[in-house]
């Protein structure tokens, strides 16, 4: 979930606007999941870099999303 959230920040394909206005503790989890890159995942896993994107950038569009709420 942490590679993800990597993708979904680095990639900008969040609602910017909601997170500002909606949410608090935004900038501590970027700090988190910076580190949590889809390869440095991948060596821990086995699940590819590209397979975490890809399931990232599903994630990010599906309407309404699967789920929310604190992933810590």
């Amino acid at each position: 979930m942490n590679a993800m959230g990597h993708v979904i920040i680095e990639e900008n394909l969040y609602d910017r606007a909601f997170v500002a206005t909606r949410t608090e503790g935004f900038e501590e989890y970027k700090k988190i999941v910076e580190g949590y890159t889809p390869e440095s995942v991948e060596a821990i896993t086995g699940v590819s870099a590209q397979e975490i994107r890809q399931a990232a950038r599903m994630y990010a569009g599906a309407k309404p999303p699967p789920f929310s709420g604190a992933w810590a």
